[in-house]
């Protein structure tokens, strides 16, 4: 439990750093922020880093010995991170359509991750029980095939997050 605590800290101590620097930055620079200024593409820039830590955290994670409660709070909390950091590039509005897609992807994407999450804690509790009945056993297997569920729906997020910021990324290139 210290270590959801010390995590979470961590990350509302590092979206709130980010949040200050966007509200006063205006003061000495002359243009609002948005994406197209060094302010906003720095924040698009630190989203995407902190979007594919969070892909790439549980292939990294699995080599090392990490308990999945650990793996968990670090993924949960690096895409909650990105979200925030990628509103910041934004400015809190989306004028391509483009970049709107990948921040719903980013929002399912995360969204199905804590859903994921309730089921697994869900199923801890159960497996945890003592006395295994029959009725437990059924709640056991309906929550894995609803967890498995919801990993196919995070992770054809991701990969829509994915697709949606590369394309994004090559049309502000090249417009």
């Amino acid at each position: 439990m210290l270590v959801h605590r010390r995590f979470l800290t961590l990350t509302l101590a590092t979206g709130f750093t980010f949040s200050l620097f966007y509200f006063f930055s205006p003061w000495w620079s002359f243009a609002p922020p948005s994406g197209r200024t060094f302010l906003g593409r720095t924040f698009g820039t630190l989203g995407l880093a902190t979007s594919l830590a969070a892909c790439g955290s549980y292939a990294w994670q699995r080599r090392r010995s990490y308990p999945k409660e650990v793996q968990d709070t670090w993924h949960t909390g690096l895409g909650g991170l990105s979200i925030w950091l990628l509103l910041l590039h934004a400015a809190f509005r989306f004028g391509n359509v483009v970049a709107g897609l990948a921040f719903l992807a980013l929002i399912g994407g995360v969204a199905s991750g804590v859903a994921i999450r309730v089921y697994d804690r869900k199923l801890v509790q159960l497996v945890a029980r003592t006395g295994a009945t029959d009725h437990i056993r059924a709640a056991t297997l309906r929550y894995h095939h609803l967890r498995r569920r919801w990993v196919t729906v995070h992770i054809a997020a991701v990969s829509g997050l994915l697709t949606f910021t590369f394309v994004h990324i090559l049309s502000v290139l090249y417009y």
